[in-house]
């Protein structure tokens, strides 16, 4: 991240980010991890950038009436924003990816990151099959993510462990 968007407000968000997927994958109910006071973010919040705090901790992302005027991809900061109001607000990964990717600028990046987090929230059952089915290199990338499985498998404490 520090690489391409070394802002602080960039870093900071990514990290929230971060632990918003861990929580999603640990199956986090949704309106728990998105919730103001979710307490991973909230704990990260204080040493954080302001903005971190307003938007991970303080859920600016769901006011009343924000998603009438938000951007997606202006920056990478806009994106995680406009991820969290698509997760947020969409019932169907269907819905919440079309909602990222109708808002205006970078919208790849903002559906990205609005796909990690509804994915990783409802699974990849959750994914429309027709949208699977055109997916480039489907077999190599999800062979990748057995691979990321048994890897995250094998590094869990013993009793964490599936089996």
């Amino acid at each position: 991240m520090r690489v391409t968007h070394g802002v602080a407000e960039a870093i900071d968000r990514t990290a929230a980010l971060a632990l918003l997927l861990k929580g999603a994958l640990t199956e986090v109910p949704r309106d728990t991890l998105l919730d103001p006071a979710y307490a991973p973010v909230r704990a990260a919040a204080p040493g954080w950038a302001p903005a971190v705090t307003e938007i991970a901790g303080g859920g600016t992302y769901r006011a009343e009436g924000w998603g009438v005027t938000i951007i997606g991809g202006a920056n990478v900061v806009h994106s995680i924003e406009a991820a969290l109001w698509a997760a947020a607000t969409a019932d169907t990964y269907r819905d919440a990816i079309l909602a990222a990717i109708n808002l205006v600028n970078d919208t790849d990046m903002t559906a990205a990151i609005a796909g990690a987090l509804v994915g990783a929230l409802w699974g990849e059952e959750a994914i429309p099959t027709p949208w699977l089915d055109a997916l480039k290199w489907r077999n190599h990338i999800e062979g990748m993510g057995e691979e990321l499985r048994a890897a995250a498998q094998d590094r869990a404490p013993a009793g964490a462990r599936a089996g």
